[in-house]
């Protein structure tokens, strides 16, 4: 018997929750995505840890005292870039572009950094 080929992705436009209101589906979207994602995590830890626990080894105890080096502390944080700018591809695509004096139309977004006044 011929194994099933499965689509890895639904074809047509995806329900809509929030009609009319585009960001609030958008941010649905990244919300299930996340949870989808977390989910996933979750029970890959668990196994982990069980899988540990049936070799002797305090999988959890291990990890909280765990200290990263400067290269594992690097090499994750380009992968949290790469994944926020993943996350947020939706919302910053549709961004205007920043305007010639660097700020985008209607002004910075968010407060100025810390220490800082608007000018």
């Amino acid at each position: 018997m011929k194994p099933i080929q499965i689509p890895r992705s639904a074809k047509g436009p995806g329900p809509h929750f929030f009609p009319g209101e585009p960001a609030a589906e958008q941010l649905l979207s990244m919300v299930l995505a996340l949870a989808a994602d977390l989910s996933v995590l979750r029970e890959r830890l668990d196994t982990a840890e069980q899988l540990a626990a049936g070799r002797g080894l305090d999988l959890r105890a291990e990890i909280e005292n765990y200290q990263p080096t400067l290269a594992d502390r690097e090499r994750r944080e380009a992968w949290r870039v790469q994944f926020l700018q993943r996350l947020l591809r939706g919302v910053t695509d549709e961004v205007p572009a920043p305007a010639a004096g660097g700020v985008p139309p209607g002004g910075p977004p968010g407060p100025p950094p810390a220490g800082k006044t608007p000018t």
